[in-house]
């Protein structure tokens, strides 16, 4: 090594996975890296002065793209390496700019790039979150509304999330839960002072770097209401306040900090404070019934003011946060003191190339893990367990008929993928889980018929995530009963279905 010339280690991305190479990076002039500049991309913020507080966020070397004839080369002046995932509105592309800033593009899908009323929607979400700034966000750096594929960049964040964090870790000490904490709810503060709601805040919305947390993907699940209309519920069942439950038209943002309350909870706790499975998790959050054993006697008062069912009731973010750690409402938020593992898996994010964790910067508030279309998930909670449990004791009872044999192997296909998503664990917004329970429904119908007892507990499923539609419980019931005259009332399907529209109906869902 000398002054003119370095020896690093570098990932080639030549194929689907980035390849490891040795290069030698010479500086073209000796003058220094250069300033970012100011210049508006296509009508967008080029640099947000926000973005600063991410640190060494610049100093990535540059990438070759991945070729991809099907797709955008290009997002103003932010060369795409390669599409890395898709959200429930729209791609997610890994790009950079022309002096190797990495960002992550997030664009409207083409159907509702041309309805103005999303276009304007999408446009009002975007320049609101181009006004949030602070030391826990991540800001919106570029956006371009207006073009034919509106698109919004933000700085790739080479960090896990907190979901990743608890699935590493477990349960977290009480200090480094306060400080998580704190950060959040001074990043929702400044959230809100830009009259954004999140509606979305969960552990994978949440990046941890080396000083600290840092919230993104504000404004999407308002983006997701406008492309996904479901009578107004956004966000994700398990993290949800009791009024997006019920399905308000409007939320404020004492609803962000009941969801505070249940992501304090989840770090302290290991475990969800709202139980297990869709119906239990939704009938106690309705009920104000969180289980708050064997949390910190440290953290009780906080988080209880913060899921009252009364929003009226809840404390304010900067209330949240000076609880936490003192000084935190006025910025004064000292360093994480974490643990010898979590410093390890934030380091491992911080120095692989972008693509081996793409999964943080392409996540939405619907894909908190994506999956390719061959690996597609099933339906959270109950209605996953209901499938996945059916199809064992259909084969048990040797009741699923064997046909021949390309059936058979596409029923094993199917219940293989079952099984596959029910160790994955983690809950998912009803939008994407309904439209990717939809994709393993018509690949059933086609491949094994619409009689097969798997192609039948997928339509209970996907029925049943669209009670909330206007006619759904009624659907849902019709489907019900037609599933029970060909697999008996006695089938796991048929009766937990029914005991879960039996809770949906108590709440009063039509």
């Amino acid at each position: 090594m000398s002054s003119e010339n370095v020896e690093v280690d570098a990932y080639a991305f030549t194929g689907s996975e980035p390849v490891y190479a040795p290069v030698v990076v010479v500086p073209e002039e000796p003058d220094g890296v250069q300033e970012a500049s100011a210049k508006p991309v296509r009508g967008g913020v080029a640099f947000h002065p926000g973005a600063e507080a991410l640190g060494q966020w610049r100093d990535v070397s540059r990438a070759r793209p991945t070729k991809d004839a099907d797709g955008p080369s290009v997002f103003g002046t932010y060369e795409v390496l390669e599409r890395v995932g898709q959200g429930g509105f729209g791609d997610v592309y890994l790009c950079q700019d022309p002096d190797g800033l990495m960002v992550a593009v997030k664009t409207l899908h083409a159907q509702y790039a041309h309805v103005p009323s999303i276009k304007q929607g999408f446009a009002h979400e975007v320049q609101a979150a181009q006004r949030v700034s602070g030391r826990f966000t991540v800001p919106v750096i570029a956006a371009d509304p207006g073009s034919d594929t509106p698109w919004m960049a933000v700085p790739y964040v080479a960090a896990p999330s907190l979901q990743e964090l608890l699935e590493h870790c477990g349960k977290l000490d009480e200090p480094t839960v306060r400080g998580l904490g704190a950060g959040i709810a001074v990043a929702l503060t400044a959230i809100h002072a830009q009259g954004i709601v999140h509606l979305d805040l969960k552990p994978g919305n949440v990046l941890l770097t080396a000083d600290g947390p840092r919230v993104i993907d504000f404004g999407i699940a308002q983006i997701e209401r406008l492309t996904e209309p479901r009578r107004g519920f956004a966000g994700t069942y398990a993290y949800a306040s009791p009024e997006q439950l019920r399905e308000q038209p409007a939320f404020t943002t004492a609803s962000d900090v009941f969801s505070l309350g249940t992501v304090v909870a989840r770090l302290a706790l290991g475990h969800s404070p709202w139980g297990e499975g869709t119906a239990t998790v939704v009938a106690n959050i309705r009920a104000g019934r969180p289980e708050l054993r064997g949390l910190p006697a440290g953290l009780q008062g906080v988080v209880r003011s913060c899921l009252h069912l009364d929003p009226a009731r809840r404390p304010t973010p900067g209330e949240v946060a000076e609880a936490l750690v003192p000084g935190a409402a006025d910025g004064e938020v000292g360093p994480l003191l974490l643990s010898q593992e979590a410093q390890n898996l934030v380091a491992a994010h911080a120095t692989m190339p972008a693509t081996r964790f793409y999964k943080t910067l392409a996540y939405t508030s619907d894909t908190p893990e994506d999956a390719s279309a061959v690996t597609r998930p099933l339906p959270t909670g109950d209605l996953a367990a209901t499938v996945a449990e059916g199809a064992r004791e259909d084969r048990d009872r040797r009741a699923v008929p064997s046909g021949d044999a390309t059936t058979a192997r596409a029923a094993g296909d199917l219940e293989a993928r079952i099984h596959a998503w029910e160790r994955e664990g983690d809950g998912r917004s009803m939008v994407q889980t309904r439209r990717e329970c939809g994709v393993f429904l018509e690949e059933a119908r086609a491949r094994l018929g619409t009689a097969h007892p798997l192609t039948l507990r997928l339509r209970v499923s996907h029925a049943m995530l669209g009670f909330d539609q206007p006619g759904g419980v009624a659907h849902a019931e019709q489907v019900i009963r037609e599933a029970a005259a060909h697999l008996g009332e006695g089938h796991p399907t048929v009766r937990d279905a029914y005991a879960l529209l039996a809770v949906v109906k108590s709440n009063g869902a039509q």
